[in-house]
């Protein structure tokens, strides 16, 4: 039972490691560090190539993680993407004085933004002409006035991101677990 306990928590720790290197909330791969190191206290007495390999795949998800917004694979927006203006009146950036974008104008993405307002994570997609925020996109905000040619997040890296948002559930599990059998 203990082998197969271990090699669970092996699994939830590669899986929440992975989860880090996708986060792009304000905490980056910060609670991904106790099971990015239990990965490394595993496999320290396994043998010098798994013990590499975890060190490997934990400089990869952290590597990962600090440069997401240049990545194609988390952003497909970022390769060859590009924003399309669909407000009938145009649409006038609000931070600074631009020039009013009409309507079917079509412009290249150049970059990712990631912002955090109220601790919740908001990616911001830059263009040559500007930055267009959540409401300029999203289908909840009433203003929508840019539609994309590609999905901004690809969708694998979404659901890894909300698995990170659960960080704190295979410990508490496991501690439950441990003092249920010893009470028994």
């Amino acid at each position: 039972m203990k082998k197969q306990m271990q090699y669970i928590l092996v699994f939830i720790s590669l899986l929440m490691c992975l989860a880090g290197a996708v986060n792009s909330g304000i905490t980056f791969f910060v609670f991904a560090i106790p099971y990015m190191c239990y990965v490394i206290y595993f496999s320290y007495g396994k043998g010098k190539t798994l013990f590499r390999l975890s060190l490997f795949f934990v400089a990869g998800c952290i590597f990962v993680n600090l440069t997401q917004d240049s990545n194609p694979l988390l952003y497909p927006l970022l390769k060859d993407g590009t924003v399309t203006i669909t407000k009938e009146d145009g649409y006038k950036f609000t931070q600074y004085t631009s020039p009013t974008l009409k309507k079917g104008e079509v412009y290249k993405v150049t970059g990712i933004a990631h912002s955090d307002p109220d601790l919740a994570s908001q990616i911001n997609v830059v263009t040559e002409v500007g930055t267009f925020d959540l409401c300029d996109y999203s289908n909840t905000c009433s203003s929508r006035s840019v539609v994309f040619n590609k999905p901004i997040q690809s969708v694998w890296s979404k659901e890894l991101d909300r698995l990170y948002n659960y960080w704190m559930f295979p410990p508490l599990y496991l501690i439950y677990f441990i003092y249920d059998r010893n009470h028994i």
